[in-house]
């Protein structure tokens, strides 16, 4: 047995689906940068195989899912882990559940891999956060460590032709190396301290 405390519920829509999620005390809860990324799950995910990295509740694993993919979903947190799994439970998906640093744990390839890293530049206040938030926000001092890491080994799990789908901020001076990396912009939300993007990668293994 465990006991978690419970944040609450929080409603998530996007387009015709509508969502009451039960956030965990100590998980990300979903925010702009989630939506960003929910907006551009395909509609028709049937026969694809889909992974998410960093579930967090697990709103984007279950939009995936509802659309028909195959989905697993990782985290280092197992907080995360329980907490998506009981939100997938609610909405009757099935989604494998494995915790695991990035792909530390992670075999096979997939059609889309989904990622809203931690890319917020890290700060002294850092200590006030909660270990799991903390996981969730804090990318090391440009807010980069972990986009980095995955940026460096993603390929080897994509199949031909897959798609990823990753968040980054403007605080993170990363953009235009992604894009001669192959990556675009396809799409931003402004706020008054930062700018976030949605980029996507679209892998041919000829390149």
């Amino acid at each position: 047995m465990f006991e978690i405390l419970f944040m609450g519920k929080v409603h998530f829509q996007v387009g015709k689906l509508s969502f009451d999620l039960i956030i965990f005390e100590d998980v990300y809860s979903p925010l702009e940068d989630t939506i960003l990324i929910a907006k551009h799950i395909p509609e028709n995910l049937n026969g694809k195989k889909v992974l998410e990295i960093g579930v967090g509740c697990g709103i984007l694993s279950i939009i995936a899912a509802i659309r028909g993919g195959d989905v697993t979903g990782v985290d280092i947190s197992e907080d995360a882990l329980k907490n998506t799994k009981l939100n997938a439970e609610k909405y009757n998906v099935d989604i494998k559940l494995i915790e695991s640093d990035l792909f530390s744990n992670i075999k096979g390839k997939f059609d889309l891999i989904i990622f809203n890293p931690p890319y917020v530049p890290s700060d002294k206040n850092d200590k006030y956060l909660s270990k799991g938030i903390r996981y969730a926000v804090s990318g090391g001092l440009y807010g980069t460590d972990i986009i980095e890491r995955f940026l460096a080994s993603f390929k080897k799990h994509l199949n031909k032709n897959g798609k990823v789908l990753l968040i980054i901020s403007s605080h993170n001076n990363i953009k235009q190396k992604m894009e001669k990396q192959g990556w675009r912009k396809i799409d931003s939300a402004n706020f008054f301290f930062e700018k976030i993007y949605l980029m996507e990668y679209i892998y041919n293994s000829a390149k």
